[in-house]
């Protein structure tokens, strides 16, 4: 839940695209650091939930359409 909130706290700062990735990681101090940021396109899917992803994206889209 504190990765989740920091990341939407910084996603109020820079946005790259409507749709993009943010890579974030947790330090020993539990600080949280940026790794890096991505457009869709050009992000690693890595051990996510890719039918969850693809259909949260898609559902997404539609609406902004």
């Amino acid at each position: 839940e504190h990765v989740l909130n920091t990341a939407m706290e910084y996603a109020q700062y820079y946005q790259p695209h409507d749709v993009f990735t943010m890579d974030l990681a947790v330090m020993h101090d539990q600080s949280i650091k940026i790794v890096e940021y991505n457009c869709w396109n050009g992000s690693g899917l890595y051990f996510c939930d890719k039918p969850k992803l693809f259909k949260a994206v898609q559902e997404y889209m539609v609406r902004k359409i």
